[in-house]
C-alpha cells in the first residue's frame, strides 16, 4: 500500500510539466497551422480555369466572378456559393454551372451552356428559345412577322407548352426556322419545310402534338409536303392548307 501511495504521489509531481509540454504543444502546432493557412503562398489561388464554355468568353466569366474568387485569394475562403449565383445572375445563356475547389490553388468552373432550337418574336425582337423554353438572347435570325400584339409575355406556363411542341417536332425530325407569339393564347410554329403549324396554348398541347403526328405519319409523308402551308391545330378538327 505504501509503494501504491508513492508511486501515485510521482505521478502528481510531474503532471504539471507533462501539462505545460501539451499545452506547449498544441499552441505551436495550432500557430503554425494559422501560418500556414493564412500567410503561406501554398493554397493562394494560381489558377481558374473555365471549362465547356463555346460562346461565352471565359475571360469574362472570371470578370464577373472576381469580388468572389479572384487570382492569390486563399482558396479555402473563395465564395463558391456566390460566384454560382454571380454567373447565373450574369450570363442567361448559362443553363447550368457548377465550381470545385482544386488542393491546393486551383479553381475549376464547369460551364454548360443553353442551344437554341427556336426563334421566338417579343416586344418587336427576336429572342433564342431552347428546348426547355426558356427565352434566353436577343437574335437577328428569323423571318419578319407582323407586330406582336400588345401585353403578350413569355410566362413559365407558355414556355413549357412551347417546348412540349419543339420536343415533338424534333422527335418527327422536323428541323423548325421560328416559332413566333401571335397572341396570347396562338403561336405559329415555321418549319424549315416551308409550312406552318397552328398550335392553341390554352388547350391541351399533347392532344394537338398527337394530332400532327398521326396526320404527319399517315397522311401527309414528307414528299407531299411540297406544297403545303400550314396544319391548323388549335380546334377540334384538324385544317390543312392546301386541303390534301
Amino acid at each position: 500500500m505504501r509503494g501504491y501511495k508513492k508511486s501515485f504521489k510521482s505521478l502528481r509531481k510531474r503532471f504539471p510539466f507533462r501539462f505545460f509540454f501539451l499545452s506547449f504543444l498544441f499552441i505551436s502546432l495550432s500557430s503554425g497551422a494559422v501560418y500556414f493557412v493564412f500567410f503561406t503562398d501554398f493554397l493562394k489561388i494560381k489558377e481558374i480555369n473555365v471549362r465547356n464554355n463555346k460562346e461565352i468568353p471565359s475571360e469574362e466569366i472570371k470578370n464577373a466572378i472576381k469580388d468572389k474568387i479572384y487570382l492569390s485569394g486563399n482558396i479555402l475562403f473563395a465564395d463558391i456559393k456566390g460566384a454560382v449565383e454571380e454567373i447565373q445572375d450574369n450570363f442567361p445563356k448559362v443553363k447550368n454551372v457548377s465550381i470545385n475547389r482544386i488542393l491546393p490553388d486551383k479553381i475549376s468552373i464547369q460551364i454548360s451552356e443553353r442551344k437554341p432550337i427556336a426563334t421566338v418574336f417579343l416586344d418587336n425582337d427576336f429572342y433564342l428559345i431552347d428546348k426547355d423554353g426558356v427565352v434566353y438572347e436577343k437574335t437577328k435570325w428569323g423571318i419578319t412577322p407582323e407586330i406582336l400584339p400588345n401585353g403578350v409575355e413569355i410566362t413559365s406556363e407558355i414556355a413549357g407548352k412551347l417546348a412540349m411542341a419543339i420536343e415533338k417536332f424534333q422527335s418527327l425530325k422536323i428541323p423548325l426556322d421560328n416559332l413566333f407569339l401571335a397572341s396570347a393564347y396562338r403561336a405559329n410554329i415555321k418549319t424549315n419545310e416551308g409550312w406552318e403549324a397552328f398550335i392553341n396554348l390554352n388547350e391541351n398541347i399533347s392532344w394537338q402534338m398527337e394530332k400532327l403526328e398521326t396526320l404527319l405519319k399517315e397522311k401527309i409523308p414528307p414528299e407531299s409536303r411540297k406544297n403545303l402551308k400550314y396544319i391548323d391545330l388549335r380546334f377540334k378538327k384538324t385544317y390543312v392548307y392546301p386541303e390534301i
